[in-house]
């Protein structure tokens, strides 16, 4: 790691723990975001596990779990949780682009010569085609995604 990386992971990690300490009950959900940065996939998935069941209603933590999740190659979980966080606020585009995401690593797993299956499994598909047709739409009629 760079000094200009360290530098932003101090930073960061500084206004995290300041942030908790105003907030402790949303600590559990800094710490993840932290470890998720850093690339401990596994502790991120611990706190943002510990975070959903605090408060299952909450958009932004199902979104870091499934990248969490993802980032382990766990994609159908992944899915699973991006799908709880696009129920909840189904304009939220880091939700909708990291689904994207699992599910076309989850289809390319199919492609693999490798896979003992070689049907393609229909139902990761059909996902991949309706969420490729609601980008499509959003496109069209230029509405602001929501970045939140």
């Amino acid at each position: 790691m760079n000094t200009q990386n360290a530098s932003n992971y101090k930073r960061t990690e500084s206004i995290f723990k300041n942030t908790t300490r105003q907030n402790p009950e949303g600590s559990e959900y800094y710490r993840g975001t932290i470890y998720l940065y850093r690339g401990n996939y596994k502790k991120a998935l611990s706190f943002f596990n510990n975070t959903t069941q605090l408060d299952p209603t909450s958009t932004q933590p199902w979104s870091r779990k499934g990248d969490a999740l993802r980032n382990l190659k766990r994609y159908k979980e992944a899915i699973q949780a991006y799908n709880e966080s696009i129920r909840l606020k189904n304009t939220h585009a880091s939700s909708w682009t990291g689904k994207g995401l699992a599910l076309l690593a989850l289809y390319s797993k199919y492609d693999d010569p490798k896979h003992d299956d070689p049907k393609h499994d229909e139902a990761i598909y059909d996902e991949a085609s309706m969420l490729s047709n609601w980008l499509s739409n959003l496109i069209l009629s230029r509405q602001p995604l929501g970045l939140a």
